[in-house]
């Protein structure tokens, strides 16, 4: 090796991986190439066995858990992580890039804003309150000359930071504008101011206020659209101004013990337990699931005892609506629904029940809850028998009923429910109102219609047969005919816009059964 050049044993010590050679003389490469050698030749399998110190390990015997333990286990854990992911609030996603753009678009708007807008800020003041700050309502002022994204634009920050500082409460803005119509005949001005009003929104903790806002415009800018797309000529003139108006927004939830209106109490077909806490909630469905036939409205420690057997991890007394999906998911054979309850004399009836809450799921186990209220306070109760609860609001027949809770629809028999059930379900819960008697339906807004050329006004006369028939078997769905309408007369009249085109006397007749039908087409 002492007699090849640098260059060559440069080349040796590339071909054997060797690294920083490039800068070494001729000795000290031999030297380096030498000792690369000897490092590569040492084998490390005759170096003796170093002494460590290391406890020997012994397998033990492994006791797997039962099949219980580990089925409570993973349910357990799945039902914590449910909870942890409802309740969790994630932060909001930070878009430094559409900030920047929403810089750009104020930056541009500010150059060709009027000079006055400067001098003159929007001022944002509470113009009325109600039931001792319960309700509230806050007012910016417009100004002649600003079109309305214009002044929504202006206005923005004011709105966003008012509902900042004001969380739990329901929220909703009306925008009020002059608007204007010259009739094309005479030349005559019409003005009025119309309010354009946004859907109510709750604000809560974590209630991302700059969307409110945005969908609320939105909502307003459709209903100005709408109005002015309604063929009477309408045009935008002036922005009077934007109404806040918010009220405290306090879900229901049930509290301590309230006595049953006397209706109630006189259908003998709900228990109303009489505790001292705020936990009526617990004690109702555990009575619900424990009956007793003497004194089942007493909270007494074998009921403790037993709503002990019920999960409720993360449940917070006084329960509200909303926490009852929580206790349906931590108990997965019970279906809880909720009714309210207001009484008044309505078709002879003393009182009105209606569905609040009516769970998902169809369970083993079904509870039905009756929340009723006072001044103060809201309280539970157990209902023991819809059907029996229900009949009177319902109908005049004593016989036993089968109730769809989401809409309170009776039937005679689970066939019918449940084919009714497939397309009830599909529907959000539904409070039935029936108009009050003697109250007649009148179309007022006129403005909405729409012209046609021609209108039909059509009548038919009959006469009212009895229907005799046998009785039908009760225990089968049936319909009762009792009257037969027989048509005799009829009577039609044809209006078009303009009589000039088209004008007729009405046109009627007389005739017996189906000649009638015949007769008038």
């Amino acid at each position: 090796m002492e007699a090849s050049t640098v260059k060559q044993l440069r080349v040796i010590a590339k071909e054997r991986g060797m690294k920083r050679y490039s800068a070494l003389r001729k000795a000290e490469l031999i030297a380096a190439i030498n000792a690369h050698s000897a490092a590569d030749n040492h084998n490390w399998l005759d170096d003796p066995v170093p002494d460590i110190s290391a406890p020997v390990l012994t397998p033990t015997k492994y006791v797997a858990p039962s099949q219980e333990e580990v089925k409570t286990g993973v349910l357990s854990t799945i039902k914590s992580y449910a909870d942890w992911l409802i309740s969790y609030v994630p932060e909001q996603i930070k878009k430094p890039i559409n900030k920047a753009v929403e810089a750009l678009k104020a930056k541009v708007a500010g150059l060709f804003r009027r000079k006055y807008e400067y001098k003159h800020k929007y001022v944002l003041y509470e113009s009325e309150s109600a039931i001792k700050g319960f309700t509230k309502r806050y007012t910016v002022d417009g100004r002649p000359g600003i079109d309305v994204e214009s002044f929504l634009s202006a206005v923005r920050q004011l709105v966003i930071d008012l509902l900042e500082k004001n969380r739990r409460i329901k929220v909703s803005l009306v925008l009020t504008c002059t608007m204007e119509r010259v009739d094309m005949k005479t030349g005559e001005i019409t003005t009025i101011n119309v309010p354009f009003v946004s859907r109510t929104e709750i604000n809560l903790e974590a209630t991302g206020v700059s969307e409110l806002y945005n969908n609320a415009i939105d909502k307003m800018k459709e209903s100005m659209a709408s109005f002015q797309k309604r063929g009477s000529n309408w045009r935008f003139v002036a922005v009077q101004r934007l109404d806040i108006n918010t009220v405290e927004y306090k879900p229901l939830k049930g509290s301590s013990y309230i006595p049953l209106p006397k209706c109630l109490a006189d259908k003998k077909t709900i228990i109303n337990l009489k505790n001292d806490d705020n936990q009526c909630f617990k004690w109702c469905v555990a009575r619900a699931l424990n009956h007793v036939e003497e004194h089942s409205e007493r909270v007494t420690k074998e009921l403790q005892k037993q709503a002990e057997e019920l999960n409720w991890n993360g449940i917070t007394f006084p329960v509200t609506l909303n926490e009852i999906d929580k206790f349906e998911r931590n108990n997965t054979d019970l279906s809880v629904n909720v009714f309210g309850y207001e009484g008044f004399v309505k078709h002879f009836v003393k009182h009105f029940v209606y569905p609040l809450r009516i769970s998902k799921h169809e369970r083993k186990d079904v509870v039905d809850l009756l929340l009723i209220s006072n001044d103060s306070t809201n309280h539970y109760c157990l209902i023991k028998n819809l059907s029996k609860l229900l009949s009177s609001q319902v109908s005049n027949n004593k016989e036993s009923r089968l109730y769809c809770r989401r809409c309170l629809n009776s039937f005679r028999s689970k066939e019918a429910l449940d084919k009714h059930k497939r397309y009830c379900n599909q529907h959000a819960v539904v409070r039935p109102e029936m108009p009050e008697p003697g109250t007649k339906l009148i179309f007022k807004n006129h403005n909405r219609s729409l012209r046609v050329p021609f209108v039909v006004y059509a009548d038919f006369e009959s006469f009212i047969e009895p229907i005799h028939t046998c009785q039908p078997d009760p225990n089968t769905s049936y319909t009762k005919l009792y009257q037969k309408h027989t048509p005799s007369s009829f009577c039609y009249y044809i209006k078009c816009f303009d009589d000039d085109v088209y004008k007729h006397e009405p046109v009627s007749g007389v005739a017996q059964g189906d000649d009638v039908a015949e007769k008038c087409c």
